[in-house]
């Protein structure tokens, strides 16, 4: 696929955005919760829930695509559009074609309500959509392979079969840290990630003190 030219997103002068992605399984939202403690931080996976709600922006034209259907009580079936969309590139291009501007320009807005010198953009499938173009700054979450189908079966209860699956497909490891300017391995222990990542504010603290 080609990638797109350079956009970036908008930014209140003199802040930096730094954008949150990494392979599946290897603690993405763990980074962006200890980063929370000392910048703002929002979920695209959270903006992409609200979208879906009943009376959100999307909901009415995901309904309209016949393979996206809802539970009993009007919501729309998360998992079933997943399974749906999952390996069939005409079907998920339909549902992202819809969620995905929606997703910018709530991110965007939200941006522009931040006083922080720093904010970060959690996004699991920068890569894959071909957003890095949108982002000066990214910093790509990584793991052993071992390691994230051991998490992806124990916190997301996927099945071993199901785990390799979601590996396989998603965007190549090595092209996603080639893409990033900081990659953070998390194989080891909680701690062991909280030290890397004390270490990263501590060294963005220091570089905003050089330039202010």
């Amino acid at each position: 696929m080609e990638r797109a030219e350079h956009v970036f997103l908008p930014a209140l002068p003199g802040q930096k955005i730094i954008a949150i992605t990494g392979t599946i399984g290897s603690g993405k939202s763990t980074v962006a919760k200890i980063l929370a403690s000392r910048y703002p931080v929002i979920d695209c996976d959270r903006v992409n829930a609200e979208l879906l709600l009943p009376g959100g922006p999307a909901y009415d034209a995901l309904r309209a695509l016949p393979f996206v259907k809802v539970d009993d009580q009007g919501q729309i079936d998360k998992p079933a559009m997943a399974k749906a969309i999952f390996g069939d590139a005409s079907k998920k291009a339909a549902v992202e074609g819809i969620l995905h501007p929606r997703i910018f320009e709530r991110v965007q807005a939200w941006i522009l309500q931040q006083q922080a010198p720093v904010v970060f953009v959690e996004m699991p499938v920068l890569f894959e959509i071909g957003a890095e173009c949108r982002f000066k700054t990214i910093w790509c979450v990584t793991c052993d392979e071992n390691v994230a189908l051991q998490r992806l079966m124990e916190q997301r209860h996927f099945s071993r079969e199901d785990a390799k699956a979601r590996i396989a497909n998603q965007w190549d490891a090595r092209k996603k840290k080639a893409g990033s300017s900081v990659v953070i391995d998390n194989s080891a222990s909680r701690q062991a990630l909280q030290t890397k990542v004390a270490a990263l504010m501590e060294r963005l603290e220091a570089s905003e003190k050089r330039e202010n």
